[in-house]
């Protein structure tokens, strides 16, 4: 039982990475992602190759953590400097 809920859970969570790494179709491919500005989770884009793959495109950009304006602006990362994957 357990082990069907979670391999519902997980194919749940694997289509709701789909949508949010390839969203619409419609707009130029970007993957959300998400730091903290001014104490709340706040989604930001970063822009997809279409020769690599989305989910390691997604955890290098969250990796990388916020971009200089970002950091300017006051958006932090949770994630300790030097976390590698």
């Amino acid at each position: 039982m357990l082990a069907g809920l979670m391999l519902v859970a997980a194919a749940a969570l694997g289509l709701w990475l789909a949508y949010l790494l390839i969203g619409t179709g419609r707009e130029a491919p970007a993957v959300k992602i998400y730091f903290y500005q001014r104490d709340t989770l706040t989604a930001f884009s970063r822009p997809l190759s279409p020769d690599q793959a989305p989910l390691a495109q997604a955890l290098a950009a969250l990796l990388a953590g916020p971009n200089e304006p970002e950091r300017a602006a006051g958006v932090k990362t949770t994630i300790p400097p030097g976390t590698r994957r």
